[in-house]
C-alpha cells in the first residue's frame, strides 16, 4: 500500500488511458455528457500507471457510474489488496459528502470482464 498513491480529477483534465472499458473512455462518456465528470483511482507512485479507477457523472445530488450505459464501476489494471480498494471508497465517500451528493449508483460489469474486480467488489 506504501507505493500506492489516490487520484481525483475532472475527466476534462485528464482522460484515463486507452484499454479500458468502452463505456469508460471519454469519447464513449462525452457522448452522453459533455460535463460534471469525475474520475477516481489508485496508481503505482513509482511508475505512475492506473492501477484501478472509476468514473462517475453528477446530476445534482446524485453519482452514476455509468451515465446511461449498461455498466461502468470499477476497472482494475493491477493486482490489488481488498485494503486498497476499501481505501479508495472510502476517501471516494468522503468527496461524495463534501460535494453533497446523496445519492451513488454504481453497476457493475458482468464477472467474466473482470473477475479480479468483481470479487474484490
Amino acid at each position: 500500500m506504501d507505493n500506492v498513491e489516490y487520484f481525483c480529477h475532472n475527466l476534462i483534465e485528464l482522460q484515463p488511458a486507452n484499454g479500458t472499458f468502452l463505456f469508460n473512455q471519454a469519447r464513449h462518456l462525452f457522448l452522453k455528457s459533455r460535463k460534471d465528470w469525475r474520475v477516481y483511482g489508485l496508481r503505482n507512485k513509482e511508475t505512475k500507471s492506473t492501477i484501478a479507477l472509476i468514473i462517475f457523472n453528477r446530476k445534482g445530488k446524485k453519482m452514476f457510474s455509468p451515465l446511461r450505459a449498461p455498466f461502468g464501476s470499477l476497472e482494475v489494471f493491477e493486482t490489488i489488496e481488498q485494503k486498497e480498494i476499501d481505501n479508495l471508497f472510502y476517501r471516494i465517500e468522503e468527496d461524495f459528502k463534501m460535494l453533497g451528493i446523496l445519492y451513488c449508483q454504481i453497476k457493475n460489469y458482468p464477472e467474466a470482464y473482470g473477475s479480479l474486480a468483481t470479487r474484490l467488489l
